[in-house]
């Protein structure tokens, strides 16, 4: 395995992930506090790296792409637009 022969990526990837749980809980317990919820900033920081972590498994169809879609569908529409069509 990689990660054996090369650590530092792997534990520059954990710790990115780290700073980003943390920052997104802090704003979501912030946010909470600032409606009156009674959360910990703990429980806040579990809620977003769970969902985090579980986002990670949700299925995508594959040949689907989101920028593939945009451009045939922006290609199509060049192609079927005529002016001289929508005139009269």
């Amino acid at each position: 395995m990689v990660v054996f022969r090369q650590p530092m990526p792997a534990f520059g990837l954990l710790g990115s992930n780290f700073v980003y749980w943390n920052v997104l809980g802090i704003t979501l317990w912030l946010v909470l506090q600032s409606i009156g919820s009674d959360l910990s900033y703990g429980s806040a920081l579990f809620a977003v790296a769970g969902t985090s972590l579980l986002a990670g498994f949700v299925p995508i169809r594959s040949g689907t792409s989101t920028s593939r879609t945009s451009t045939s569908r922006r290609r199509s529409e060049r192609v079927s637009y005529s002016p001289e069509k929508n005139c009269g």
